[in-house]
């Protein structure tokens, strides 16, 4: 299987994302993001990475259908393999920074870090 159109779908969606131009929702399941489009969504979750012997985490893009089956799916495992097998983090790296993006935008945290600012923020009471 090419990852070549994965790749790049990542590349865009992080591209847009980092422009406010992704409108990201929570999803069902636990630190799972999903962003659906005209006919189509895709989820962006993390969870305990399936490689043998490794510790830490994998990011898992489920591509969904209309019907919301399971067209493809992905992690950054796969896209991070080269062709000798040799895995890398390129592709960790790039799918954590959005996992974070889709998830700061998902619950909202500039809303709520600008209201906390405003509280707390208090320039006018400085006295001189």
């Amino acid at each position: 299987m090419s990852l070549d159109k994965p790749r790049k779908l990542i590349d865009v969606l992080l591209r847009r994302t980092k422009k406010g131009e992704i409108d990201w929702q929570e999803s069902l399941g636990n630190d799972t993001y999903q962003v659906s489009f005209k006919d189509n969504s895709l989820q962006l979750s993390v969870g305990p990475t399936k490689l043998q012997g490794a510790d830490g985490l994998a990011y898992t893009v489920s591509v969904l259908n209309s019907e919301g089956d399971v067209a493809d799916r992905f992690t950054d495992e796969d896209l991070d393999k080269d062709e000798f097998g040799s895995i890398g983090r390129e592709w960790y790296d790039r799918l954590q920074e959005l996992h974070g993006l889709a998830r700061r935008w998902a619950r909202g945290a500039d809303k709520v870090l600008d209201e906390i600012l405003r509280e707390v923020d208090d320039d006018d009471d400085i006295p001189f």
